[in-house]
């Protein structure tokens, strides 16, 4: 099975909501609905004080601000025990990690039904 590289920074993106993401790609801020940019905001202390919300927060684990966990594997996982976490959960990737918990690759669906196609051949 096929693992696709990724690093412990990457987890808390990949558990955002896509407009939050983008917003973060883009260091912009997301609200979830258009606003009208006032003549004269940006540089003030308020405006000042909402860019730099992220840095006053409280340490996050990773999916904590949308409800999400992290379902994780170990690199000895079954293939069958993949897709009973991916099952269970409702979810559309596993993430696996080594025995420090460090991110060694990611397993999804598409994984999955690739290797049971090669597995049928």
């Amino acid at each position: 099975m096929c693992c696709r590289t990724i690093v412990s920074e990457h987890f808390g993106a990949l558990a955002l909501p896509v407009g939050e993401f983008l917003a973060q790609e883009k260091r912009t801020e997301f609200i979830g609905f258009n606003r009208i940019h006032e003549e004269g905001v940006e540089g003030t202390a308020g405006h000042r004080f909402v860019q730099n919300r992220m840095a006053r927060q409280r340490p996050r684990t990773p999916g904590e601000e949308v409800g999400q966990k992290l379902v994780l594997a170990k690199a000895t996982t079954t293939l069958s025990e993949v897709m009973d976490l991916l099952v269970r959960y409702g979810i559309h990737r596993v993430y696996v990690v080594n025995e420090e918990e460090k991110p060694i690759g990611i397993v999804t669906h598409t994984d999955i039904l690739r290797k049971l196609l090669q597995l049928a051949a």
